[in-house]
């Protein structure tokens, strides 16, 4: 397990936001064939995290109403 579960979230979010920077500035140009494989699979991620988007929205936002 790479994150403990209390804090699993919040540490890929922060994670996917520094890939996203990385590839603002143009920093993805020279990746690793093992990078660009862990780049393919985080748009897959990304793709069906979508799918769950309402659940999710529902989620937060009966945790916001207690």
């Amino acid at each position: 397990m790479i994150n403990m579960t209390y804090c699993r979230m919040t540490n890929t979010a922060k994670a996917m936001e520094e890939c996203l920077v990385a590839i603002e500035n143009n920093e993805h140009r020279d990746l690793s064939s093992e990078e660009k494989d862990g780049l393919l699979d985080i748009l897959a991620i990304s793709e069906v995290l979508l799918t769950h988007q309402d659940e999710i929205n529902e989620l937060i936002d009966d945790e916001d109403a207690v």
